[in-house]
Order: structure tokens, then sequence, then C-alpha cells
């Protein structure tokens, strides 16, 4: 940042993160238990504002732990395996569009890394 340049306050920054956090949704639906089991539905949205020039907000690293009270070990518990995620509202038009252009270094660029894969969903706006 250039000397002349005016940095932002805390109250710009608190400003932005609420901002986010007014974009960023979740929604828990708990179904009826049936033996021993539940079927918990989480939806997620990012109702950040799609802009025509691009620049959209993608949070990046969405997760879900649970935590079902068992002993944590290196083998995930069996109902793990039912988990499924769906992006019923994800618009693939946006997705798509960061596919595009061209980075400054002349080398191509993955638009989501391997390693910001690792941290979670991509949630990009609905």
């Amino acid at each position: 940042m250039e000397e002349d340049e005016e940095r932002p306050s805390l109250e710009d920054i608190d400003i932005l993160l609420d901002t986010l956090q007014s974009w960023l949704h979740a929604d828990t639906i708990i179904g009826q238990q049936e033996q021993d089991m539940v079927k918990l539905t989480v939806h997620l949205r990012n109702d950040a504002p799609p802009r025509d020039e691009g620049g959209e907000v993608v949070f990046i690293g969405v997760g879900l732990r649970i935590s079902d009270g068992g002993k944590q070990d290196l083998n995930p518990p069996g109902w793990m395996k039912s988990i499924k995620v769906n992006r019923l509202g994800d618009r693939k038009d946006l997705r798509n569009r960061y596919r595009k252009g061209f980075w400054v270094s002349g080398i191509v660029f993955p638009v989501i890394t391997d390693n910001e894969k690792t941290f979670g969903e991509i949630l990009y706006p609905t």
C-alpha cells in the first residue's frame, strides 16, 4: 500500500464483515427420528448480489462439523456415508465466469485450487 493511500478504519472493516455475514445463510431442518437415526437437512446459500462486471462474492471452505458424542478416531462412523451434497440453487453461469480471463503471469491457474477444496465446499451466489 502506498503512503498516500487511506487505510480502512476498524469501522469500515466491521461494516464489511457485517455485510458478508448478511449474505451467508444456513437453515436447518430436523426430521422425525426413525429407529436410531434422525434426518438432518442443512441448506446453505450465498445471497451476495450478482454483478454484471464480475467480482461476485464466493465463500470458500464452507463445511459442516458433526459430533455424535462417540470416540474420535481415524475411522469415520458408518452414518457419514449417507451424507449427500446437493447444489440445487447454484448458478452454473456464475461458476463458469470464474474460468474466463487470463492471469497476468501467463500461467494457467485453476479457478479453485486443490488446497482451497480441502477446506470445504465452494459457495457461489444463488
